[in-house]
């Protein structure tokens, strides 16, 4: 048995604000000992000299009609002061429409100016003790400290970049994180890259401006695509549907398609290739056909093997003319390598697609966990995911978060 002034002081200090177990190491009792107090269930009698809590009922004296109106008249301008505020804050006021963190950032501030007791201020937010208690020891706590430093060092051992670079110094480094922290820690921090990405759209309207003139013909009659291009770099993107896209870099050397795809695979992947296009104008400025071939020796290649492709290229001329004459794909190939036996694996059609999809973008959410999905529900910011490939925008609400979770 506790004597009366240890049930009291236990009381005292939930009522204070305390959790049940930082009052029973206060008053030196089990925590289920201060969990049956806090529910009504204490001592009612002695036992070997124990001393007894006496209980008293206290006589309460019945509401008259002023205090009943007085108390009618306090609850309409509390109703009329929260309508004010969710039309002043167009809704964000009400506790309903804020996340548990927000809900005990604001507890808090509420303590410390009313000095009102936790369990008030945890019916008023409508929030469990326990989930204001979980937030409430991690307020002030910075969850990526550890991380900072690494992105600040990747960031400028990268060039200083935008945040897919330094996304990959980080991976290479061993740190495995999403490119969304890596984006979110850049902007806490103020690391921007030195030379943003330009935006694939813009809102200004622009103006209308003289046509440009046709491009010029080359000595042999076709359009001379190369001058057009002129010179800079060639950029190829693979992707093989899983995983990030490969990216390729190498020089243009002359501005014309076919060789410079034929230049990248010997400098950036080593693969002896040969390829050719053909882009036939019509009279009205229409394509009327386009194709081409590719054609790559494998390891083991022979110098015979390697002579008849040659001579077959040779043989084969202009890819235009043979489209203008109604060649397809396969005539294209068995034109070429007339000299060697053809088998054919596989057609597939060619097309401009990307193979990203909403589902494919949501399973990469998955993949992030429930605590770091909750963490953004509880931030209650929409979020973009952009495919690295096409570019697609993929906007996902606090709501479509939440419904994620539901489904793990």
């Amino acid at each position: 048995m506790y004597d009366g002034e240890t049930v009291r002081r236990a009381l005292a200090a939930l009522a204070e604000g305390m959790t049940q177990s930082e009052a029973a190491a206060l008053c030196g009792v089990t925590r289920q000992t201060v969990r049956n107090w806090a529910a009504g269930r204490v001592p009612r009698g002695r036992a070997r000299g124990a001393a007894m809590v006496p209980r008293t009922r206290r006589e309460e004296a019945p509401v008259d009609d002023a205090e009943r109106a007085a108390y009618e008249a306090a609850m309409t301008e509390n109703q009329l002061l929260r309508a004010v505020l969710d039309d002043l804050k167009g809704g964000g006021s009400h506790p309903g429409s804020m996340s548990n963190r927000r809900k005990c950032e604001l507890g808090e501030r509420l303590r410390a100016a009313t000095g009102l007791p936790l369990r008030e201020i945890t019916a008023f937010l409508r929030i469990s003790r326990s989930s204001y208690e979980y937030h409430r020891a991690r307020l002030g706590r910075d969850r990526r400290a550890w991380l900072r430093p690494f992105v600040r060092e990747a960031f400028e051992a990268c060039g200083r970049r935008g945040y897919r670079p330094v996304h990959a110094t980080l991976r290479a480094a061993g740190v495995r994180v999403s490119e969304k922290v890596v984006r979110r820690v850049m902007r806490e921090e103020g690391l921007s890259a030195r030379r943003p990405r330009r935006r694939p759209w813009s809102s200004y309207a622009g103006e209308r401006a003289p046509a440009p003139p046709n491009l010029p013909l080359r000595a042999d009659g076709k359009l001379d695509v190369g001058g057009a291009v002129g010179r800079g770099l060639l950029r190829v993107l693979r992707s093989n549907g899983e995983g990030e896209p490969y990216c390729g870099v190498n020089e243009i050397v002359s501005g014309e398609i076919a060789e410079d795809i034929t230049q990248y695979f010997v400098q950036s992947e080593q693969i002896p290739t040969a390829c050719a296009l053909g882009v036939l104008i019509d009279t009205d400025q229409s394509v009327r056909a386009a194709g081409g071939y590719l054609v790559q020796l494998m390891p083991g290649a022979t110098d015979d093997m390697i002579d008849k492709i040659e001579a077959g290229i040779q043989k084969a001329g202009a890819v235009s003319k043979l489209l203008d004459e109604g060649m397809d794909g396969k005539g294209l190939l068995e034109t070429v390598l007339s000299e060697f036996e053809l088998e054919i694996l596989e057609q597939t059609p060619v097309a401009y697609r990307c193979y990203c999809s909403r589902e494919r973008v949501t399973r990469t959410l998955i993949s992030l966990g429930k605590k770091e999905l909750q963490d953004i529900v509880d931030e209650g910011k929409p979020i973009d995911i952009d495919c690295q490939f096409c570019d697609e925008i993929y906007h996902y609400t606090p709501a479509d978060i939440a419904d994620i979770l539901k489904e793990l």
